[in-house]
């Protein structure tokens, strides 16, 4: 992907925040926007550009309310990329369905190193489906779920899983 991609991109109103480093090292950060009226769809296209591009390792989608929609784009994209190795979705009004959508991506992607999903509003019910996840997945070593919605219930299904999975070193 070139600056003027993603510059595309912003400019459709398809980011309104971005952060993207290439395997060469190369990082790309786009200023925050706090007002994005077009999130899920800029989240469908960005997904659609994880099934495209095999030299990101790293995206920063932060702060950009892509909901539930955006999140199911996204985890689409999780099941059939292969070099990214961080993503950021913290901030991004995440539910439940958006986190179970993303658990089943997390059973079968097989590079995902770090995940941040803090400050959604994931519940029990996402952190269940986030914890059988972590139950197959061998690959996720940072995991980062502080500011969600996620209670007693939750919090043990989700200790429990970390007992099982020998991957995980950084629970937030």
């Amino acid at each position: 992907m070139s600056f003027s991609t993603i510059t595309s991109l912003m400019q459709a109103g398809v980011a309104a925040s971005l952060e993207v480093t290439f395997s060469d090292g190369r990082i790309i950060e786009l200023g925050r926007d706090e007002v994005n009226r077009n999130a899920a769809e800029g989240a469908k296209a960005i997904a659609d550009l994880l099934t495209k591009i095999t030299a990101l390792q790293t995206i920063n989608l932060g702060d950009n309310s892509i909901g539930d929609v955006g999140a199911k784009a996204i985890a689409d994209a999780l099941r059939v990329n292969s070099t990214l190795q961080t993503i950021s979705l913290g901030g991004n009004l995440i539910f439940d369905e958006g986190a179970k959508a993303i658990a089943d991506a997390l059973k079968v992607n097989s590079t995902l190193q770090t995940i941040n999903l803090e400050r959604n509003a994931i519940g029990d019910v996402g952190a269940k489906a986030i914890a059988d996840a972590l139950r197959v997945n061998s690959t996720l070593k940072t995991i980062s779920l502080g500011g969600n919605l996620i209670f007693d219930e939750g919090a043990k299904a989700i200790a429990d899983a970390c007992c099982i999975n020998k991957s995980v070193e950084v629970l937030k």
